[in-house]
């Protein structure tokens, strides 16, 4: 086999005179004699040899640490992009329930709105039945003294009426007394004494004493 290649190179060679150079079965040839033969060339020739594995090996490994942190960056990236994704999801629902709650906030705003109103007009009315009911209150707990003063006032009008009051004294000439509709009050019952039995009696029939019965001494019924 060895042989039928060198035959077949000879033959190109002698097509091609110029393959003579790099004949490598032939020993007079450039290749053989300065190169391939040559001691110190072929030294040379397995030094570069190796620095040039060993620069490819140093290449390639520069080659996938890249390829290691393009992969950690590809991974990084996409983590942040389905975070980013996941936020978008979150902002969507949290706009929605956004406009729920200002929608929800709106008809509650309306809602106590209107119940202030109301409370706020029920509360004038009680207050205004309130002063009349104090009104009212204070009319009949001071019965006295407005029947005092609308007695006064008659007595005004029916008398003289001094010099500087005839003006204020003919307006109060329109009012009416009225009598109480309740009764008066009774007197407080006399003291319990030693000895003797006191009858009492009702309200609006005793007699004032005369001057007769005050110069006596009362009698006493019982026993010493």
């Amino acid at each position: 086999m060895f042989s039928q290649r060198s035959r077949y190179f000879s033959q190109l060679s002698r097509s091609y005179p110029i393959l003579k150079l790099v004949d490598i079965y032939d020993r007079q040839s450039f290749i053989r004699a300065y190169i391939l033969d040559n001691f110190y060339i072929c030294i040379l020739m397995y030094i570069l040899f190796y620095a040039a594995l060993w620069y490819a090996n140093y290449i390639i490994k520069r080659i996938e640490k890249s390829n290691r942190e393009m992969s950690t960056t590809v991974a990084e990236n996409k983590t942040k992009l389905d975070r980013l994704v996941l936020l978008k999801n979150k902002k969507a629902e949290f706009e929605e329930v956004i406009v729920k709650t200002t929608d929800t906030q709106k008809i509650t705003t309306k809602y106590l709105e209107d119940e202030m109103h109301r409370l706020s007009t029920e509360l004038i009315t009680t207050s205004n039945k309130i002063v009349e009911l104090e009104r009212i209150v204070e009319k009949y707990k001071y019965p006295d003294k407005s029947l005092t003063y609308s007695t006064g006032v008659i007595a005004t009008g029916e008398g003289e009426c001094p010099k500087g009051h005839e003006d204020t004294a003919n307006p109060l000439e329109k009012f009416k007394i009225l009598e109480p509709s309740f009764p008066p009050s009774v007197p407080p019952e006399p003291p319990p004494r030693k000895y003797g039995i006191f009858v009492s009696r009702p309200p609006g029939q005793r007699r004032a004493p005369s001057a007769t019965a005050s110069a006596t001494p009362p009698s006493k019924v019982g026993f010493k």
